[in-house]
């Protein structure tokens, strides 16, 4: 495989400390775009960065830039220009023997270093939306939806965008927030998400022996064996929030390591790695519920947010087969707890029935998407990309859903979110 150019090393070394222009972002992207090698080179950039900066705080090496003024100039791209073009050799030698003597996918590795096949997917992205795609092989593209995602595509979301990874045979779910770059991996044992900016939700699964998860940022890496955590990576550090479980956390570069068990976070930077508590403000909440069309979930719009007092008109509605969807903060928690009463014109109570929900209108959802009516999420499975149909009688309805922390209900009880709204039918014959 043939060395990165000495422009791709500048322009990955500029990204990296945050001193890029955007007409050096937009050169990247390009050559990101054309060239496979080159994906390849920045997927890995982040694994031997530690080699560089140890090659950059030699005594007389190449000063780092301070955040203090990121449009500043560092004087040593001119005055020493020398020591950089030293250093881009040393790390485009650094990075060819790594790529030679480490098998890659594309290269046809195989055993237990290999994720899978090149062609065989190794997780399913469900309901993406401002998506960016890198693939490993092939341009950057848009997407929005269902996806296929492969060892080394390289997920994207825009400010406004959301992805949800979902693995086949483990019930794992990793939401990636707006504004979030990721990618998956795996070695021997491990299975691995490399956040390189942004944030994510994760609901991992119990691991069998020998088995684990690891989430990889520029500040060091996760071990997961079965928790609820959330992960955040900025140019400050990583944070590591677990809402249930436990998680070991360790520095890049001391190898500083603290166990973070629920109720805590863990703050990380190369060097450090220092156990908080989660602030009482951060509790576990219902934000607000979504109406959505139950064949293909769907938010019907204007009823993205349900708000206090709206009114549902089934005659105006693109569908009557409806489902309500209850949105956490976190994302994933242990399990939504519904209830829902209303009554008709007369104030009689309503008869609130779901052929396949049994025990709605009181409805509990353990797995992600939190739906009032149901919907067929199963242990192990994929995310269902419609939920079962409730076609609400005409009434006036109360509409609660509380959050817990475990899937049994018994951990810490979060804050419920109550809204009233009514259903009319101004098609229905007078």
């Amino acid at each position: 495989m043939k060395a990165p150019s000495p422009e791709l090393i500048e322009l990955c070394g500029a990204v990296r400390d945050e001193v890029a222009t955007p007409e050096q972002v937009a050169r990247l992207e390009t050559l990101l775009a054309d060239d496979p090698a080159a994906r390849r080179f920045y997927r890995r950039f982040t694994q031997i960065s530690a080699t560089l900066e140890r090659y950059e705080s030699l005594p007389g090496a190449i000063p780092e830039p301070t955040l203090s003024s990121p449009m500043k100039r560092p004087a040593w791209r001119f005055g020493r220009a020398s020591q950089w073009l030293a250093l881009a050799a040393c790390f485009a030698v650094i990075a060819a023997l790594y790529f030679n003597l480490r098998p890659t996918l594309s290269d046809g590795a195989s055993g237990p270093a290999a994720m899978a096949s090149a062609d065989m997917p190794v997780a399913f992205i469900q309901e993406a939306r401002a998506c960016m795609l890198i693939p490993r092989v092939g341009p950057p593209r848009e997407f929005n939806g269902a996806f296929n995602l492969r060892a080394g595509d390289i997920v994207a979301t825009a400010a406004k965008g959301s992805a949800i990874i979902r693995f086949a045979g483990e019930s794992t779910v990793f939401i990636l927030s707006a504004d979030t770059r990721a990618w998956l991996s795996r070695e021997e044992g491990a299975k691995m998400v490399h956040l390189t900016s942004g944030h994510i939700y994760g609901h991992v699964a119990k691991q069998e022996a020998g088995s684990q998860w690891r989430i990889l940022t520029a500040d060091g890496e996760t071990k997961v064996l079965g928790t609820r955590l959330a992960v955040s990576a900025n140019v400050e550090g990583t944070r590591v929030a677990v809402t249930s479980g436990r998680v070991r956390v360790t520095a890049r570069d001391s190898r500083q390591t603290v166990e973070t068990p629920a109720g805590f976070a863990a703050q990380l930077t190369p060097t450090t790695a220092r156990l908080v508590k989660l602030a009482p403000s951060e509790p576990t909440r219902i934000t607000s519920f979504t109406v959505v069309n139950a064949d293909n979930n769907a938010a019907i719009p204007g009823f993205e947010s349900l708000t206090d007092g709206a009114v549902l008109d089934l005659a105006t509605s693109p569908t009557r087969r409806i489902n309500i969807r209850a949105n956490c903060a976190p994302q994933l928690v242990g399990l939504v707890r519904f209830t829902l009463t209303g009554i008709d014109a007369s104030g009689n109570p309503l008869n609130l029935v779901v052929p396949v929900a049994h025990s709605f209108p009181n409805q509990i959802e353990i797995y992600f998407p939190y739906m009032l009516a149901g919907d067929p999420s199963f242990e192990g499975e994929l995310l269902p990309n419609h939920s079962f149909p409730w076609t609400p009688p005409i009434g006036r309805y109360t509409l609660t859903a509380t959050p817990y922390a475990t899937k049994q209900g018994s951990g810490a009880r979060g804050e419920p979110l109550t809204v009233r709204f009514e259903v009319v039918d101004s098609g229905a014959a007078k």
